[in-house]
Parts: structure tokens; C-alpha cells; sequence
């Protein structure tokens, strides 16, 4: 299972190619083959999953009824989804509408979510911070109750 933690800022070049740093690729588990699938995310960024974690998310998509509102999210997250390799030197190819979508132009903010990265432009990503500005204590509750219950529920450790 992938997993990753941190945040890292890279510059882009101008053809899109972006350096892969050295904690992301230690977080990468082998079934992700190098490979990363590129969509459009939430709020403004760049999702990127290791292929491990997309295969798990594929399940999910595919268990969405077919109603209207799962095919217009299915259509708005898959039309612009992109297969990326890195190459011999650590690197992968965002297409240009993704960068321009996210407003990501010569730097990138890599943010590690767990199962999955999210590439913001650095300006937008301090925007979002701010507008975002809750105190830790207040979702900490929140969250926290939640896996608490979760974990009464399941019985299992998370």
C-alpha cells in the first residue's frame, strides 16, 4: 500500500516534466509500477494516485449506481485522467490543460494525503490554508470521534 506524508516544492518545466522527490518514491508500494494516474482534484489541484491505490478507487467508481449524478462525477473526474510513468530519472509528464486547470505554472506544491498526492500551485495551496483556517483542536473532536466509533464498530485496529 502507498502511502505518503510531507509536503515538498518542485519546479515544473515548461513541457510539464516534474521530479518525482526521493520520499514519494520510497512511499510508493511496488504495485504501483512507477505509475501514477493524474485527474483533476478538489478545490483547485492536482490528484495524483500510485496505480495501487487507483485500483482500489476503480472498485468504487464501478460500484456507483448508474444514476445521473455518479455519471456526471464519473465524467468530470475520468475525462481528463492521465497514465503517467516516471522515467529513468525520477520524472513524470503532467499534461499542460491539468497545469493550467490548477494554475500551476513553473513550481509545484507536492502535499502528501495518505493514499494519494496533491499537486497545487504554492499561492493557491497558502489561499486555501487560510481560508481554511480552523483550529486544529476543533477538527481534531470531530475527526476523532468518528474513528473512535469506527473502531468501536469494527473492532479492529486502524
Amino acid at each position: 500500500m502507498s502511502n505518503f506524508i510531507g509536503s515538498f516544492r518542485f519546479k515544473v518545466s515548461p513541457k510539464g516534466r516534474l521530479s518525482i522527490p526521493a520520499p514519494i518514491r520510497e512511499g510508493l508500494a511496488s504495485g504501483a509500477d512507477k505509475t501514477f494516474i493524474i485527474l483533476p482534484g478538489p478545490e483547485g489541484c492536482i490528484e495524483a494516485y500510485p496505480l495501487d491505490e487507483w485500483i482500489r478507487r476503480v472498485k468504487y467508481l464501478r460500484s456507483l449506481p448508474n444514476r445521473k449524478k455518479a455519471r456526471i462525477y464519473k465524467r468530470k473526474l475520468l475525462t481528463h485522467a492521465v497514465i503517467c510513468k516516471m522515467d529513468a530519472q525520477h520524472r513524470i509528464i503532467i499534461p499542460a490543460d491539468l497545469l493550467r486547470r490548477a494554475g500551476i505554472e513553473d513550481e509545484v506544491l507536492i502535499v502528501g494525503q495518505l493514499e494519494r498526492l496533491e499537486l497545487w500551485n504554492p499561492q493557491t495551496f497558502e489561499k486555501r490554508e487560510a481560508e481554511d483556517d480552523i483550529p486544529l483542536e476543533d477538527i481534531l473532536e470531530e475527526i476523532e470521534d468518528e474513528f473512535d466509533r469506527r473502531r468501536r464498530e469494527d473492532r479492529s485496529e486502524y
